[in-house]
């Protein structure tokens, strides 16, 4: 019985443990990489080479210096801290978890084809 409870009590956490990154928290000014990221530190040279530095709209868009192109974006539906890149134009889909570590700093991580991408981000202007 006690097996049972812990199991749905983890469960329940989890379940609550969701994460979600807002699209307001996005908006407003540049982020920049900075940094890798390893182990839960910002440390290193950045290692995205493809999203050094982002502005994001209001309107789902966002401009992404490299490779210099505007794309639209939005977010995994059952993943919230997942967002998505994609290009008609380039023929481009590019997805990145994102961890939230505080108003003017992120991490993000390539999915999909992009693992070696990991980047510590920090927000320039507003």
């Amino acid at each position: 019985m006690k097996r049972i409870m812990l199991s749905i009590f983890i469960l329940l956490l989890l379940i609550g443990c969701k994460s979600e990154v807002p699209k307001e928290y996005l908006v407003g000014g540049t982020w920049v990489a900075t940094a890798g990221y390893e182990n839960g530190e910002a440390e290193g040279d950045p290692q995205c080479h493809t999203v050094i530095s982002m502005t994001f709209k209001n309107n789902n868009l966002v401009y992404i210096e490299y490779p210099d192109q505007e794309f639209e974006y939005s977010f995994e539906e059952d993943k919230k801290d997942r967002v998505i890149f994609y290009s008609e134009y380039l023929s481009l889909n590019m997805r990145y978890d994102i961890k939230l570590i505080d108003d003017d700093a992120m991490a993000i991580a390539g999915v999909g084809g992009f693992e070696d991408q990991v980047c510590y981000m920090e927000r320039q202007g507003e």
